[in-house]
């Protein structure tokens, strides 16, 4: 977004901060485009998160430059974005993985702790759907059900140690 701080209404630093406040606008790439052109300006712009600062009169090519930087960055940033979205979904999959399995090494060792475990939840869904509980209040994030699994290995292992001491 080419953006003045010069407006009849308001300033350009106003409508960034604006911008900034509200989720689906917050990450738009802005540059100030004014022909107010003090280091003063150009640092507080920079520090409201403007992506460049172009002092008029402006040259043409210049700022076609800019904008097209502009744009390849923002495009490398939602990939990177994605790619990073895709390598925590790969890392969580292994997580609950590596859990399971350990869990999974504990119910071998006392199966009647594993069971015991997986009822009591399963009771837990129950009484919150008995509850009229909408599906997003009962559903687990990934993480709260690593979290679930980890408690219970530890839970296992505690016990399991109890009863070889």
């Amino acid at each position: 977004m080419l953006l003045d701080l010069v407006m009849p209404d308001t300033s350009g630093f106003n409508v960034r901060k604006k911008l900034g406040e509200h989720a689906a606008t917050k990450d738009i790439p802005v540059i100030f485009v004014t022909s107010r052109n003090s280091p003063e300006d150009e640092a507080l712009g920079f520090d409201m998160g403007c992506v460049d600062y172009i002092a008029k009169p402006v040259v043409p090519e210049t700022v076609r430059t800019r904008v097209a930087n502009q744009i390849r960055l923002s495009d490398q940033n939602l990939h990177f974005r994605e790619l990073l979205a895709a390598r925590q979904d790969e890392l969580d999959e292994i997580e609950t993985a590596a859990i399971q399995m350990l869990s999974m090494a504990g119910h071998y060792k006392d199966g009647s702790t594993d069971s015991h475990m997986q009822r009591m939840a399963a009771y837990s869904a129950a009484l919150a759907e008995g509850l009229g509980w909408p599906g997003a209040q009962c559903a687990y994030s990934k993480r709260q059900r690593h979290y679930t699994m980890l408690a219970r290995l530890v839970y296992q292992m505690r016990f399991c140690s109890q009863k070889t001491s």
